[in-house]
């Protein structure tokens, strides 16, 4: 096989790396733009919704920006694929800022869904008391079970009277109301006001997979990312950084 023939090749499968990691990369758009929809971006559970879908889909956009990047130093010839790497290369720094911006953000939206979750038993819970204590003002003020059935049709979400007990003696009918009032009282008391602690413990694990996943997503992204016209990686620019820092920290101890 001549050197224009492998020349060839070399360019073909370039071309076809090329536009399978284009592929991946639509893939990623598609998959993570579907968990924006319906838009809800006030919503904890919707930003940890959105949180999950882009570290979940993260390595298959880094496997379609590593793709091209393979297609370019194939076919170093191709300016078509040249551009797109280096596109794709600047966008990657994006890809970091993002991935990095994500820990802080899915954890807030944890912790503004756990606040959000306790308000909400914390309100029903006041509901049923309020409720309850309306039925049983209404059980100590009435002088007969057709008046006291008349006051509960009257309130939101109150038991009616069955036709066997409006026969019964006012009395005796205030007695068996008051114990059922006290029986939903105590079973009130006796439920948690915190939110089950099985699915705090599973947003809690969720939340921790997500920040590592995003970290380690913001490495890899770092080690293709260019920020500059040298075209050196994000990540060999801050390990040079780091060399020169420690390198005049050293010559500063020797002086």
């Amino acid at each position: 096989m001549d050197v224009q023939t492998r020349m060839r090749g070399s360019a073909s499968l370039s071309r076809q790396l090329s536009r399978a990691g284009l592929g991946l990369l639509a893939l990623f758009v598609f998959s993570v733009g579907t968990s924006f929809l319906p838009l809800r971006l006030m919503e904890p559970g919707w930003q940890l919704r959105v949180s999950s879908a882009l570290t979940n889909n993260g390595s298959v956009a880094l496997l379609g920006v590593l793709l091209v990047a393979v297609a370019s130093w194939l076919a170093p010839e191709d300016d078509l694929l040249l551009r797109r790497n280096t596109l794709l290369r600047r966008l990657a720094l994006a890809a970091v800022v993002g991935y990095l911006l994500l820990i802080p953000l899915q954890t807030l939206a944890l912790w503004r869904g756990v606040d959000q979750g306790k308000q909400r038993i914390s309100r029903e819970r006041q509901a049923v008391e309020a409720r309850l204590e309306a039925i049983s003002k209404a059980v100590e003020t009435a002088q007969t079970p057709a008046e006291l059935q008349r006051q509960l049709q009257g309130l939101p979400g109150a038991p009616l009277l069955p036709e066997a007990q409006l026969a019964e003696p006012m009395p005796q009918l205030r007695q068996r109301m008051a114990t059922a009032l006290e029986l939903a009282r105590s079973r009130i008391r006796a439920t948690s006001s915190e939110p089950d602690p099985a699915r705090i413990q599973k947003l809690i694990t969720e939340s921790l997979r997500i920040s590592l996943s995003a970290l380690a997503l913001a490495f890899a992204f770092a080690a293709g990312a260019q920020s500059g016209v040298k075209g050196q990686s994000l990540l060999d620019q801050l390990q040079q950084l780091q060399q020169a820092r420690e390198t005049a920290r050293r010559k500063g101890i020797r002086r």
